[in-house]
């Protein structure tokens, strides 16, 4: 970790000529810029990504509040440490509720200060490697997934283009019968490449597509990294065939083969045709019985060597061999058989590049999976030891008033990133199919009823109006998964109406569903985007939003869940008129098939 640097912005010229001494004092491992005015620290903001930032809060011109809010624009994640000579609880709560990390009152008490200036370090250096691995990753993906879809358009534009080709020689070409039937057997070519971006699937297709009409039978070679070949597969008219292709193959390398010419083709890129390569043939298995029995198994003729070429590269080489049974190769199948191989390196290279884009897909995917459950297990302990002092602190009912408030952020703090822990571990599950419910029957009123209690200190900025109905209203269901549901609803509706206004939560029995809706009065979302609200890490881009933290990851798994359970979530609002989310639920029927737990 490179040295934290922390910049101290006070109008009183003693402080700021004191403070880097105290730090060099406390935390010599810390650099110390200070600012004597708003303005003043604002430059700097601008120009330096702080670790940390300590303000007065009562500065003329612009208050320490209002420095907050401007430093939230620019750096929304920077942690601030707001100090004051004033306790007033106003000031307290408006810091807090503004993005301020903490809240520390002059004179200042030493341990703590340090203490919560290390945790904002420390939590802020997190942050920063999370990002940039998760950008790194994220570009990575981005650019193959970018190239993929460049390669789809070559590929198809080529297809469009050699289309328009044959359809011009099908002009010049149309009385004879042998052209016609050429025409549609490249047609029927192109239609099958298309059909899969699977790498071995496209690989098996290539050769296929070649036997019987162009060859007896074809081979494809792939050049490897260091310009040697590597043989993949054979296609021949003779199912046995294929084998005994491979054992001459085994028997008689490319590089031994004195008809074969592999390394002039790889190192020119040119195709050739050999009309007659029996002799050759002849004298290579002349002085070994094995080889002289496979070549006369096999009856080549003729064959064809022609390169797969995407991007300037050579990718491989497709062999084409004709028997005696067939004429030998002329001009116009080499011809052809370019034309077959320029279609089917796009397809190769363009299975090749979706393949790599799948991977660093699967990797991104078991990096965020990795990273979560590494996060999780010391942030639980944490998390359960805060909330032991907590609890110790209640009732022995002695704890200072700065310590309880000290405690209170801890928990709540290590909270949040507990639940942004459990949504990329909810994602990673999803992603890899392993995201399962536990079926039990669950009271959606009584859940809801707890759930809204517990949740009672979130809502102190709005008006909550709930309609729970009758109880019971009973759904099979995970009742965990479910709490998570609603839970991310109404957090979601509390955060993106940060100005408060009314929230309001109903519960009701429709048509053999239970029908619980959630509306607010906040931002709101363009209409545009409903359609992509639940997908994974989309967030609305209207202005309200950009300084509402998220990640895009909660309505997502909302959808999985419900989904999970049988049930629909949908989404509805305007932009800066807020919004409303209803989520549907089969109701439990105890004689209903399968009903039984």
């Amino acid at each position: 970790m490179s040295t934290p640097h922390v910049l101290v912005v006070d109008d009183d010229p003693t402080l700021l000529l004191a403070f880097p001494k105290l730090m060099r004092l406390w935390m010599d491992w810390v650099t110390v810029d200070t600012a004597d005015s708003a303005p003043v620290a604002l430059e700097r903001v601008a120009a330096t990504d702080y670790d940390a930032i300590i303000s007065d809060i009562r500065m003329p011109g612009m208050s320490g509040l209002e420095l907050l809010a401007a430093i939230r624009a620019r750096r929304p994640t920077t942690p601030i440490l707001l100090i004051t000579a004033y306790g007033e609880r106003e000031f307290v709560m408006q810091a807090l509720r503004a993005g301020a990390y903490d809240f520390i009152q002059k004179p200042l008490d030493s341990e703590y200060f340090v203490a919560s200036l290390s945790r904002a370090i420390q939590m802020r250096h997190m942050s920063r490697q999370i990002e940039e691995q998760q950008a790194a990753l994220a570009r990575h993906a981005a650019e193959l997934e970018t190239t993929v879809a460049e390669r789809t358009r070559d590929l198809r534009a080529a297809l469009a283009a050699q289309d328009d080709l044959l359809a011009e020689r099908n002009q010049a070409l149309v009385q004879t019968e042998a052209a016609k039937r050429r025409l549609l057997f490249l047609a029927e070519a192109s239609n099958r490449l298309a059909t899969s971006l699977d790498y071995d699937t496209t690989l098996a297709l290539v050769t296929q597509l070649a036997v019987p009409y162009l060859a007896d039978y074809c081979s494809l070679d792939l050049v490897e990294d260091d310009g040697s070949l590597r043989y993949v597969t054979t296609t021949h008219a003779d199912p046995a065939g294929a084998n005994l292709v491979a054992e001459l193959r085994r028997r008689l390398p490319p590089a031994a083969n004195p008809a074969y010419p592999a390394r002039d083709v790889v190192q020119s890129g040119r195709a050739r045709l050999y009309a007659d390569i029996a002799d050759a043939m002849a004298a290579a298995g002349r002085h070994n019985i094995q080889i002289e029995h496979l070549l006369q198994a096999l009856d080549p003729r003729s064959c064809m060597v022609v390169p797969l070429a995407a991007r300037d590269r050579t990718l491989g080489l497709l062999t084409f061999v004709g028997t005696t049974a067939r004429a030998p190769y002329t001009a116009e199948d080499l011809t052809l058989a370019e034309d077959i191989a320029r279609r089917a390196a796009l397809a190769v290279d363009n299975a090749r590049l979706y393949q790599e884009a799948q991977k660093a897909l699967l990797v991104r995917d078991h990096f965020l999976s990795i990273a979560a459950h590494e996060l999780k297990t010391p942030m639980t302990s944490v998390l359960a030891s805060a909330q032991l002092l907590q609890r110790r602190a209640a009732l022995e009912g002695r704890t200072d008033p700065r310590d309880a408030r000290t405690l209170r952020i801890l928990v709540q703090q290590t909270l949040r990133l507990h639940r942004l822990v459990v949504s990329l571990l909810d994602l990673s599950r999803i992603d890899t199919g392993q995201l399962s419910i536990e079926r039990q029957v669950v009271d959606l009123n009584h859940l809801l009823d707890r759930l809204l209690d517990e949740m009672s200190p979130a809502f102190e900025r709005h008006t909550l109006l709930a309609r729970l109905g009758e109880p019971p209203v009973l759904v099979l269901g995970d009742e965990l998964r479910l709490e998570q549901v609603l839970y991310n609803l109404l957090q979601n509706a509390v955060k993106y109406s940060p100005n408060g206004g009314t929230i309001g939560v109903c519960l009701d029995c429709e048509a053999g569903e239970a029908v619980v809706t959630v509306t607010d009065e906040g931002v709101g979302f363009p209409a545009g985007a409903v359609e992509h609200l639940f997908d994974r890490f989309y967030r609305a881009e209207n202005p309200a939003t950009q300084r509402i933290s998220g990640m895009g990851v909660g309505l997502y798994v909302v959808k999985e869940i419900v989904t999970l359970h049988g049930g629909t979530v949908a989404a509805a609002g305007r932009d800066g008129k807020g919004s409303m989310f209803t989520v549907r639920l089969p109701l439990y029927q105890p004689t209903a098939p399968g009903a039984e737990i």
